[in-house]
C-alpha cells in the first residue's frame, strides 16, 4: 500500500502482478488458430502479420507514480483498467510534486519553482484548516502534484502503449516511465516484447510528418527515417514507372 509519505518526486513504475507463462498462452492460442504444433516461431509471425489478438489472453499490472497531469495521458489508453489515489478523500497535507525536466535543468529557475510549490502547499493547508473539504481544496493543487495509480492491461495494449510513448515526440516524462515499463515486461516475458523499439524503426517510416524528431536514422545510413508521406511519394513514383513497362 502506498502512503502519502511514500510518494517521491521522480516518476516510477513497478510491476506488481502479471499472468504467469503469458508467452506460452499466446503461442498455444496462435497455434490453435492455425492447427499447428506449438512453437515459439509463431509469435514472430503473429507480430509481423498483425495477428495480435493472441497477445490478449493475459494481464500485466503496474503501480505507476508520476504527476497528476502526466497521469491523464495514461488514461487515454482506453483498453486498460485504472485505480488512482483520490484527492477527494485523501488530504494532501504534505504533498510531493514532480519537477519538470526543463525546470530541473535550469538552476536559475528551480528555486522559484520550489517556492511556488511551497506557497501552494501553504494555501491548500490553510483551506483545509479553515474547514473547506479536501474535494474543494484540491482545486488549488497544481498539475505537478505527485499521484500514484494502478494500470492493468494485456500485452497487446502494452505493446500499443509502448509504440506510442517510446517515440521521441512523446513527452519526456512519460517516455521515462515507458522505458521502465518495457524493462519490467522484458524481464518477465521477453518473447512478447522483444521487438519493441522506437515506432519508426518498427514501421519503417516516421508517422509524425513535419514534426518528426530528426534523431532516428534509417538503419545502415546517415539519412533520417522517412515520413509516411515521403514513403507514399516513393511508392507513387515507382507505380508510375511500373505502369509504363508494358508500353
Amino acid at each position: 500500500m502506498c502512503n502519502i509519505s511514500d510518494l517521491q518526486t521522480k516518476p516510477l513504475a513497478k510491476l506488481v502482478a502479471y499472468t504467469a507463462e503469458a508467452d506460452k498462452v499466446a503461442i498455444n492460442a496462435a497455434c490453435l488458430c492455425y492447427n499447428s504444433v506449438p512453437n515459439s516461431g509463431v509469435l514472430k509471425f503473429c507480430k509481423d502479420s498483425g495477428h495480435e489478438s493472441v497477445f490478449e489472453h493475459n494481464a500485466f499490472t503496474f503501480e505507476i507514480q508520476t504527476s497528476r497531469i502526466i497521469s491523464q495521458m495514461f488514461t487515454r489508453h482506453r483498453i486498460a483498467s485504472f485505480s488512482q489515489r483520490s484527492q477527494r478523500y485523501v488530504v494532501e497535507d504534505a504533498f510531493s510534486y514532480i519537477t519538470p525536466i526543463e525546470v530541473e535543468q535550469n538552476p536559475a529557475f528551480a528555486n522559484t519553482w520550489k517556492e511556488f510549490q511551497e506557497e501552494v502547499q501553504s494555501f491548500y493547508t490553510a483551506m483545509v484548516a479553515f474547514g473547506i473539504p479536501a474535494e474543494q481544496a484540491r482545486f488549488a493543487l497544481t498539475n505537478a502534484t505527485t499521484t500514484v495509480f494502478y494500470m492493468t492491461a494485456n500485452a497487446r495494449e502494452w505493446r500499443h502503449f509502448l509504440r506510442l510513448r517510446l517515440c521521441y515526440r512523446a513527452q519526456e516524462d512519460i517516455r521515462i516511465i515507458a522505458r521502465i515499463i518495457l524493462g519490467e515486461l522484458m524481464r518477465v516475458c521477453p518473447t512478447l516484447f522483444d521487438d519493441i523499439t522506437y515506432p519508426c524503426l518498427m514501421d519503417g517510416f516516421c508517422s509524425q510528418g513535419k514534426m518528426r524528431c530528426g534523431k532516428i536514422k534509417f538503419p545502415g545510413t546517415s539519412r533520417l527515417m522517412p515520413t509516411k508521406g515521403e514513403v507514399s511519394n516513393i511508392v507513387a513514383l515507382y507505380m508510375q514507372e511500373v505502369s509504363t513497362w508494358g508500353e
